[in-house]
């Protein structure tokens, strides 16, 4: 990575992401996938190859996961660096 410098007091640094907005993007963004795949699947049923399930696993799954990477990537815009002369807190722009 470059050196940042820091915009409150020009200390030039490395910049070390804070991964908490990564974190509870993606977990926030599971929790309500699943809820959301649950809540659609219940009133599907899955077919294949003369059985059949109810979908409420199966899109739980599906729904959570897509949610939770969708949540890890908006995360992302929450991260912030921080500088480590005088500890304010700032967005990086790449």
């Amino acid at each position: 990575m470059t050196r940042t410098e820091c915009p409150h007091c020009r200390h030039l640094f490395e910049p070390q992401r804070d991964q908490s907005g990564r974190l509870i993007g993606g977990t926030v963004g599971g929790f309500g996938g699943a809820a959301v795949g649950a809540a659609v699947g219940e009133s599907i049923g899955i077919a294949l190859l003369g059985t059949a399930i109810v979908g409420t696993l199966p899109l739980a799954i599906v729904g959570g996961i897509a949610l939770a990477a969708l949540g890890h990537r908006i995360g992302k815009e929450f991260d912030n660096v921080r500088c480590p002369n005088c500890a304010t807190e700032f967005k990086l722009t790449e």
